[in-house]
């Protein structure tokens, strides 16, 4: 990438697949890495990284989708930069990620209601997580170290995610060191490690709030 713009775009994109690359040096407001909208890429085997380090990127410094369907396969999300949605950002969308990592990403914001969701930012979307390691991202003064979900406005959906046999360690912010939730989204976690994660106030490991719901089994 040229740190202008995104490393790769999928507009209006139906069924592409994308493999064995690495997104590097990307920019642009939004979706330095990768930016989706209205797209259903399969992305496997790549390395995301070291996107919006240079630039004035708001949201999803590795990856940005919205009303998308995105599925990610072997996809390591790691050192990239943002607002929100350091490692990757979803807004109106339906992901589906499988035996990857995102670790350790970066929040570069002034704005502690920005600091949300170092490492995944989930708006009015559904996400499955299936083998996944979330590791190392932080988000000093802000909300969801790990993953931020949430579901408000008036494209608010009732939001359902799962997340299986994954592990989330070593993430930190203010409140939701591990996993923030909020705004009446459903979760449900089986076999996930959720360790050494700290918060500032509340919630070294899970934060729930706002309605929300979370089944743990």
């Amino acid at each position: 990438g040229n740190s202008l713009k995104p490393v790769l775009s999928f507009d209006h994109t139906a069924d592409s697949e994308i493999k064995d690359l690495t997104i590097i040096g990307g920019g642009g407001r939004i979706g330095a890495g990768i930016k989706m909208s209205e797209s259903s890429p399969k992305l496997v085997n790549l390395e995301i990284k070291g996107n919006g380090i240079d630039s004035e990127t708001t949201k999803g410094g590795g990856v940005y989708a919205i009303n998308s369907m995105p599925e990610l396969d072997s996809v390591k999300v790691h050192l990239n930069s943002s607002k929100q949605g350091a490692g990757i950002y979803l807004k109106g969308s339906e992901a589906v990620l499988r035996n990857s990592e995102i670790v350790g990403n970066v929040l570069e914001s002034s704005e502690d209601l920005a600091r949300r969701g170092r490492g995944i930012y989930s708006q009015n979307s559904n996400l499955e997580l299936y083998g996944v390691t979330i590791s190392g991202n932080n988000a000093y003064g802000g909300e969801g170290g790990g993953i931020y979900i949430t579901s408000f406005g008036e494209e608010r959906i009732d939001s359902d995610n799962v997340l299986y046999d994954s592990v989330i360690n070593n993430n930190e912010a203010l409140m939701g060191g591990g996993i923030y939730m909020e705004g009446g989204t459903s979760n449900i976690l089986g076999g996930v490690e959720i360790s050494d994660n700290e918060a500032e106030t509340f919630g070294g490991g899970i934060y729930v709030e706002s309605g929300s719901f979370a089944l743990i089994a």
